[in-house]
Protein backbone atom coordinates (compact mmCIF):
# COMPACT_ATOMS: atom_id res chain seq x y z
CA UNK A 1 0.00 0.00 0.00
CA UNK A 2 1.40 3.18 -1.32
CA UNK A 3 1.73 6.56 1.58
CA UNK A 4 -1.08 7.71 -0.60
CA UNK A 5 -2.96 5.31 -0.24
CA UNK A 6 -2.63 5.49 3.53
CA UNK A 7 -3.09 8.59 4.07
CA UNK A 8 -6.19 8.35 2.16
CA UNK A 9 -7.33 5.38 4.34
CA UNK A 10 -6.51 7.37 7.62
CA UNK A 11 -9.13 10.26 6.50
CA UNK A 12 -11.35 7.99 5.59
CA UNK A 13 -11.24 6.47 8.79
CA UNK A 14 -11.43 10.08 10.45
CA UNK A 15 -14.53 10.81 8.30
CA UNK A 16 -16.16 7.66 9.75
CA UNK A 17 -15.31 8.67 13.18
CA UNK A 18 -17.03 11.77 12.72
CA UNK A 19 -21.12 12.45 13.38
CA UNK A 20 -22.16 13.21 10.24
CA UNK A 21 -22.85 16.92 11.38
CA UNK A 22 -19.34 18.28 11.01
CA UNK A 23 -16.89 18.38 7.69
CA UNK A 24 -13.86 17.04 7.77
CA UNK A 25 -12.20 19.21 6.34
CA UNK A 26 -13.49 21.87 8.79
CA UNK A 27 -12.57 19.90 11.32
CA UNK A 28 -9.23 19.05 9.76
CA UNK A 29 -8.35 22.59 8.79
CA UNK A 30 -9.25 24.12 12.06
CA UNK A 31 -7.32 21.53 13.77
CA UNK A 32 -3.93 21.49 12.04
CA UNK A 33 -4.56 25.58 11.66
CA UNK A 34 -4.52 25.54 7.81
CA UNK A 35 -6.87 26.48 4.68
CA UNK A 36 -9.25 24.54 3.35
CA UNK A 37 -7.72 24.03 0.58
CA UNK A 38 -4.53 22.80 1.74
CA UNK A 39 -6.96 20.69 4.17
CA UNK A 40 -8.42 18.91 0.78
CA UNK A 41 -4.90 18.41 0.00
CA UNK A 42 -3.90 16.49 2.55
CA UNK A 43 -7.39 14.56 2.58
CA UNK A 44 -6.95 13.43 -1.25
CA UNK A 45 -3.49 12.35 -0.08
CA UNK A 46 -2.11 15.48 -2.80
CA UNK A 47 0.15 16.46 -0.11
CA UNK A 48 1.67 14.44 2.44
CA UNK A 49 1.09 14.89 6.46
CA UNK A 50 3.82 15.59 8.40
CA UNK A 51 4.31 14.12 11.68
CA UNK A 52 3.58 16.93 13.96
CA UNK A 53 0.20 16.91 11.69
CA UNK A 54 -0.68 13.20 12.32
CA UNK A 55 0.68 13.44 16.45
CA UNK A 56 -2.55 16.28 16.65
CA UNK A 57 -5.30 14.14 14.50
CA UNK A 58 -4.29 10.54 16.39
CA UNK A 59 -4.29 12.42 19.68
CA UNK A 60 -7.47 14.68 18.64
CA UNK A 61 -9.84 11.70 17.55
CA UNK A 62 -8.34 9.33 19.62
CA UNK A 63 -6.99 7.24 17.24
CA UNK A 64 -3.70 3.91 17.44
CA UNK A 65 -1.75 4.24 14.73
CA UNK A 66 0.02 1.53 14.72
CA UNK A 67 -3.94 -0.38 15.15
CA UNK A 68 -5.03 1.88 12.00
CA UNK A 69 -1.57 0.62 10.47
CA UNK A 70 -2.04 -2.89 11.80
CA UNK A 71 1.56 -3.16 12.57
CA UNK A 72 2.81 -6.11 14.35
CA UNK A 73 4.83 -4.81 17.47
CA UNK A 74 4.16 -7.20 19.64
CA UNK A 75 2.63 -4.79 22.24
CA UNK A 76 -0.63 -4.06 23.98
CA UNK A 77 -2.66 -0.92 23.84
CA UNK A 78 -4.51 0.37 27.00
CA UNK A 79 -7.11 2.43 27.23
CA UNK A 80 -8.96 4.32 29.93
CA UNK A 81 -8.27 7.08 32.35
CA UNK A 82 -6.02 7.11 35.83
CA UNK A 83 -7.18 7.24 38.88
CA UNK A 84 -6.65 11.00 39.06
CA UNK A 85 -8.44 12.04 36.55
CA UNK A 86 -11.38 12.43 38.25
CA UNK A 87 -14.05 11.32 39.95
CA UNK A 88 -15.13 7.35 39.46
CA UNK A 89 -18.50 6.99 37.27
CA UNK A 90 -19.72 3.97 37.37
CA UNK A 91 -21.74 4.38 34.22
CA UNK A 92 -18.96 5.60 32.29
CA UNK A 93 -17.15 2.33 33.52
CA UNK A 94 -19.59 0.19 31.58
CA UNK A 95 -19.76 1.95 28.79
CA UNK A 96 -15.98 2.16 28.31
CA UNK A 97 -16.04 -1.91 28.62
CA UNK A 98 -18.57 -1.97 26.35
CA UNK A 99 -16.91 0.44 23.93
CA UNK A 100 -13.39 -1.65 24.07
CA UNK A 101 -15.21 -5.37 23.60
CA UNK A 102 -17.40 -4.02 20.53
CA UNK A 103 -13.57 -2.85 18.96
CA UNK A 104 -12.63 -5.86 19.57
CA UNK A 105 -14.96 -7.48 18.20
CA UNK A 106 -14.71 -5.67 15.06
CA UNK A 107 -11.13 -7.75 14.19
CA UNK A 108 -10.82 -10.99 12.90
CA UNK A 109 -8.65 -12.38 15.39
CA UNK A 110 -9.10 -11.35 18.91
CA UNK A 111 -7.94 -12.32 22.22
CA UNK A 112 -8.20 -10.89 25.87
CA UNK A 113 -5.70 -10.96 28.66
CA UNK A 114 -7.62 -10.26 31.75
CA UNK A 115 -5.78 -9.25 35.10
CA UNK A 116 -7.86 -8.89 38.32
CA UNK A 117 -7.64 -8.61 42.11
CA UNK A 118 -11.67 -9.00 42.41
CA UNK A 119 -14.23 -10.87 40.34
CA UNK A 120 -13.87 -10.15 36.95
CA UNK A 121 -16.86 -8.15 35.70
CA UNK A 122 -17.82 -10.70 32.57
CA UNK A 123 -17.65 -13.78 35.51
Amino acid sequence: MGQENVQVSFFQHIKALLPPHLSLVDETAELLNISNDSAYRRIRGEKPISFDELQKLCGHFKISLDQFLHLQSDSFVFTGQTAGQGAFNYEQYLTDILRNVQLMNSFPSRELYYLNKDIPVFH
